[in-house]
């Protein structure tokens, strides 16, 4: 389940994140070797995910994804309806999650 939520997050994100609010976007060069501050809000757009899929916040995902929203999941594609009812559905109980990075 958590390998599935994985890659469905990935795609969330990269299909989803043009729903975002332009003030969740706003990046700007922080470091010498040109990185910025994007870590920083991907990483806080997925730790509200995980909080809001533990938490079956059906109104989170709703504001969240874009109307166009579109991804596959095991049963094929879905659309902005289905991943709200899958993501916030109580078939699923999250005790716990923990983000770590990957790269660090």
């Amino acid at each position: 389940m958590r390998k599935r939520f994985g890659m469905t997050a990935l795609v969330l994100f990269v299909l989803g994140f043009g729903s975002a609010s332009p003030c969740h976007i706003n990046v700007q060069p922080t470091g010498a070797g040109g990185t910025t501050d994007l870590t920083r809000v991907l990483n806080g757009l997925e730790e509200e995910s995980y909080r809001a899929w533990q938490s079956k916040d059906t109104k989170f995902w709703f504001t969240f994804l874009s109307d166009k929203f579109v991804s596959w999941g095991s049963s094929g594609r879905i659309d902005k309806a289905a991943a709200v009812r899958e993501w916030s559905g109580t078939d699923c109980n999250i005790a716990s999650y923990q983000i770590s990075d990957s790269l660090g």
